[in-house]
């Protein structure tokens, strides 16, 4: 289960004030603009009317098994194309967070149905499982200076303006704030329900410029890169332009070129594994003396 996340760093999304009350168990109320919002089981918020996700074959049989979080993460560390050589790096960064300040706020943008951990707070547009509030992740519910770490993996590239999600994460993290960034660079289409963007290293460092950079390394490595291309064009060539043949034969050829990925567990430490990525980690912090 992932961390209820505090009333107290809340604040309309509409207006930006924080003068929300909470009526009942299942209404937050802003006593500034009128907006009503609403909550469920007691501790799930829901800022947005909940999106329908998953458009293609593919897309639909993966929001089938997000139904069920454990299975969804062991698919996508053993099946999928993508070599998350980033796992353990996601959970080291919170772990070593938390020895300092047990009471850290930490929220996980865009989790879809996974958990990295029961100290992380989840946050998505979609209302999976796990999920604590369900908004747009261009405009949050939380307040300024309030956010210790931020974990956003795989989800810039799904918005249409990455730079309003950064600067909302810029606004919410406390100075010194943690953020963990994965951005992909060579992938193939994938809409969850969209797909607008891909970035180079170079790029990725000035959407994010306003933060003191740590680290920026190779998230999935040129065999993630080459397998989701292959993958895809294996499927493509031998379908005939049959749909239906073509969705078969994606499904099979990640099934059997699966077990190659993890030779990126090695290929990541090469010098120039940046130039064919999958995709890029990066972690930084919010300057001390807000700059922006």
């Amino acid at each position: 289960m992932a961390k209820i996340i505090d009333r107290s760093i809340l604040q309309c999304p509409s207006c930006r004030t924080e003068r929300l009350s909470f009526p009942d168990e299942k209404t937050i109320l802003c006593q500034q603009c009128g907006k009503q919002y609403g909550i469920q089981n007691g501790n799930k918020y829901f800022f947005v009317t909940p999106s329908e996700s998953g458009i293609s074959f593919i897309e639909r049989i993966k929001e089938t098994v997000k139904k069920y979080p454990g299975v969804y993460r062991l698919l996508v560390l053993f099946i999928s194309p993508v070599c998350q050589t980033d796992y353990f790096k996601q959970k080291k960064i919170v772990k070593s967070l938390l020895q300092g300040n047990k009471h850290a706020i930490i929220l996980n943008l865009g989790s879809g149905p996974t958990d990295i951990s029961a100290d992380v707070s989840n946050v998505d547009m979609f209302p999976y499982v796990n999920v604590d509030s369900v908004c747009d992740i261009s405009r949050l519910p939380f307040k300024d200076n309030s956010v210790d770490m931020i974990l956003n993996i795989a989800v810039l590239e799904h918005v249409s303006e990455p730079e309003k999600v950064v600067s909302e994460v810029y606004r919410i993290l406390k100075p010194g704030g943690i953020l963990y960034c994965v951005f992909p660079f060579i992938q193939g289409f994938h809409a969850a329900p969209y797909d607008f963007t891909r970035m180079t290293e170079p790029g990725l460092r000035g959407l994010l410029a306003h933060f003191d950079t740590q680290e920026i390394s190779s998230a999935g490595g040129p065999t993630s890169a080459l397998l989701w291309i292959l993958e895809e064009w294996l499927a493509i060539a031998f379908s005939f332009g049959i749909v239906p043949l073509y969705n078969i034969l994606h499904l099979f050829t990640m099934f059997l070129c699966w077990p190659f990925k993890f030779l990126d567990f090695l290929l990541v430490k090469h010098p120039k594994a940046k130039n064919i990525a999958s995709s890029f980690v990066y972690i930084g912090r919010k300057p001390t003396k807000d700059v922006k």
